[in-house]
């Protein structure tokens, strides 16, 4: 008789064993990440080197005034360009200016300078808005709101 409780007591043992460590299992998930904030996806989309689709100034086509143009951002929030002509900043810092609640846009940067919008923004897409003012001479013709569409190489 005292055989059979010792083996109750070490089924009820091994029994609480075996439920404690599957609590313990089941109970050591990972935390999920933490939500990425749209100024840290708006970072990382616009991060990469960006090609030229199209320009227009006030609505009227000029992407071939634009031709091999291409511009590359950084993480580092630097930025480097080719072909802009005179209107777009060669290359310096940009920043974000003011806030963005939606990565995917709008929402304005400052870049070399230059306020401009991005109207809008996906991992592969980039449109950008910004007014050029170049007073008097014979490049005043260049003024107007200028509109990019770029795409992700």
């Amino acid at each position: 008789m005292k055989s059979l409780l010792n083996f109750s007591s070490l089924k009820w043992v091994l029994s609480l064993t075996i439920l404690f460590s599957l609590m313990t299992f089941i109970g050591c998930k990972k935390s999920p990440p933490a939500p990425i904030t749209p100024v840290e996806q708006a970072l990382e989309n616009l991060t990469g080197t960006w090609a030229l689709g199209s320009v227009s100034r006030d609505i009227n086509p000029v992407t071939d005034e634009f031709q091999g143009f291409v511009l590359v951002m950084d993480g580092a929030k630097t930025f480097s360009t080719t072909n802009g002509a005179a209107i777009f900043p060669v290359g310096s810092q940009w920043d974000f200016n003011g806030e963005v609640t939606n990565a995917s846009g709008p929402f304005e940067i400052t870049a070399g300078g230059v306020l401009m919008e991005v109207t809008s923004l996906t991992g592969t897409n980039l449109i950008l808005s910004f007014t050029y003012t170049m007073p008097g001479g014979r490049i005043a013709n260049l003024s107007g709101l200028y509109v990019f569409s770029l795409e992700k190489q």
